[in-house]
């Protein structure tokens, strides 16, 4: 009792001299250094807090998730302020996101749109579709349902996904545009049905079973902890099989500790809704691409109608210039002006009062589609020029009219044959109007002989053939493609030459072959290869019948000025010799 009086009165004691000790320091620093002392403490805590914070959040987040629940309102309301306050940073950090986004989805929509669309259309329009329109109204089932059951190999309507002991349906999924039932009742009388199969056949089986119900298959897969079903239409094959049994396995091995404690809550489950979805599986019956027929008739026939058209256009033209040609070519006719318009072809002509009538003119042509109005212009006897044209035609000669002294002088120049020319100066035309004068380059016309004309022929093949060159490539005895050609071209003259040669009465001598080389290699190796380019063009003759005994070949090796092309002397050269065994005879 004493020493706790003893303790007492020293613990007062102390407090006594620490209020004295402080009233002491107040009186000699000062309120402010007190304020002072204040903050660098709380400066000093708040280092140390920031030091060890981020260790704190970890550790505390490891133990349990409270921290998270207590900091989310504030992050919140965090954000919920800057994006308030500046809204332009959130904008700038989700468009680059929500931009491709956005375009992305509307490429898809619309996508989507056209192609249901096509497909309604399809369905709709085609003679396929009425086909099983009427096909479903004779078995009395919607359109739909039989267009389905038509297209579609199978596809997987429902997934069930049912807990083994209590029969608790744990999630399920069904495919879009299906109608279905309440899935906890299809879960119930699925799993009384199979207890019923395996107890009245004393059958416990992990096995895959399946039920079937019309066009609808039932797929149940037992596992050790969970049961899935598939609701399956159509034609059933293994890849539905080995699915339902991956994806059961899949579930045992990720939700193993949620089914063994199982006890009716199916949240912890609500993941794997995902891959139920994708296990609605669905395959379509592969069909034959139809043939567009009705686009391919419209299109015969548009071809064809616009053929036909097409074609009577052409054949009018056709007829339009046929019938101008001929009233132009006819003696004492010249067209100035043509114009066609509703089925009528207008003909505007100069008509020289000694040519036929213009009714005779027209019976001499034949039928056509079309009618035919010529309007004639009479030729002024007082202008001698516009006869020229019928004059030039009818004597087959090149007119022309020098005025000398207010005297028509109809000049005849070019060629004519004697006979038109007497037949010229006889016509009353040209009596009457003009005085004739005869052109000093003027040439008459003369039939040849036979043997005549063969000679010029003669005379007009060695003319192209000693004019001919042919070219190699670089250093080569190739020759280019246009060459080789041109080689062709002239054996077959060759062929000709000698074909003419008894009827010409002419004598082919010599049949020389020169070749000829570039500057690049030196004297020896020109004259060489200008020898063996010739040699290639002889051998090349006599291969195709061309008698060697006449043909001689040298090589001259560069002759040639540095201004001529490099590839214009790399040739070679065919000339021909012969002479006329006598002089040919003129009429």
């Amino acid at each position: 009792m004493l020493e706790e009086q003893i303790e007492k009165a020293v613990r007062d004691e102390t407090a006594t001299q620490s209020s004295d000790y402080e009233r002491l320091r107040s009186l000699l620093l000062g309120e402010d250094y007190e304020k002072i002392i204040q903050q660098r403490l709380t400066q000093e805590n708040i280092e140390r807090f920031a030091e060890v914070i981020s260790e704190a959040f970890k550790l505390r987040n490891q133990q349990d998730s409270s921290l998270a629940t207590e900091m989310s309102p504030v992050i919140e309301a965090s954000i919920d302020t800057s994006i308030k306050n500046h809204p332009e940073r959130i904008t700038n950090v989700i468009f680059p996101i929500i931009g491709p986004a956005v375009r992305k989805a509307v490429a898809n929509a619309f996508s989507d749109m056209m192609n249901s669309l096509n497909h309604l259309l399809q369905q709709s329009l085609t003679a396929p579709a009425l086909i099983l329109r009427f096909k479903a109204w004779r078995l009395g089932i919607p359109y739909a349902q039989y267009v389905l059951l038509q297209t579609i190999q199978y596809q997987v309507e429902q997934v069930f996904l049912i807990h083994r002991n209590s029969g608790v349906l744990i999630q399920s999924a069904n495919a879009e545009g299906i109608k279905y039932q309440d899935p906890d009742l299809v879960s119930s009388m699925l799993t009384a049905i199979t207890d019923f199969a395996n107890d009245s056949f004393n059958q416990e089986s992990d096995s895959l079973n399946v039920l079937q119900f019309g066009d609808l298959s039932l797929l149940v897969e037992t596992g050790p902890h969970a049961v899935l079903a598939f609701a399956v239409r159509g034609t059933l094959n293994n890849e539905v099989k080995q699915h339902i049994s991956e994806l059961l396995e899949r579930v045992h091995v990720s939700y193993a500790k949620q089914l063994n404690a199982f006890d009716g809550d199916t949240i912890p489950f609500e993941p794997c809704i995902g891959w139920l979805q994708k296990a609605l599986l669905k395959k379509v019956k592969a069909t034959p691409k139809p043939r567009p027929w009705l686009a391919i008739v419209a299109i015969l026939l548009i071809t064809s109608i616009a053929s036909f058209f097409i074609y009577k256009n052409w054949q009018l033209k056709n007829s339009i210039n046929l019938i101008v040609e001929q009233v132009d070519n006819q003696v004492g006719y010249q067209v100035l002006k043509q114009t066609y318009r509703d089925n009528e072809l207008r003909l505007l002509v100069l008509h020289s009062p000694l040519a036929i009538s213009i009714e005779d003119l027209k019976k001499s042509f034949k039928t056509h589609d079309f009618s035919l109005v010529i309007k004639e212009k009479l030729s002024a006897l007082d202008n001698p020029e516009l006869f020229i044209p019928y004059l030039a035609h009818k004597y087959q000669s090149t007119l022309s009219i020098n005025n000398q002294d207010q005297t028509n002088v109809l000049v005849v120049s070019g060629t004519i044959r004697a006979e038109n020319l007497a037949a010229l100066k006889q016509d009353m035309l040209v009596k009457n109007y003009f005085d004739l004068a005869l052109s000093e380059t003027l040439v008459f016309i003369t039939d040849l002989l036979p043997q005549q004309e063969n000679r010029l022929e003669i005379e007009s093949l060695v003319n192209k053939i000693n004019n001919q060159y042919f070219y190699f490539d670089i250093s080569s005895t190739q020759l280019l493609d246009d060459s080789r050609e041109s080689l062709n071209t002239t054996i077959e003259q060759i062929k000709r030459l000698f074909f003419l040669e008894k009827l010409a009465n002419v004598s082919i001598k010599q049949i020389s072959i020169s070749g000829y080389a570039d500057s690049r290699g030196n004297k020896r190796q020109n004259q060489d290869l200008s020898a063996e380019r010739a040699k290639i063009i002889k051998n090349i003759l006599a291969t195709n019948g061309i008698t060697d005994k006449l043909i001689i070949s040298w090589g001259y090796g560069n002759k040639d000025l540095p201004s001529v092309p490099s590839d214009h002397q790399r040739r070679a050269r065919i000339e021909v010799l012969y002479t006329p065994n006598q002089v040919p005879e003129h009429d």
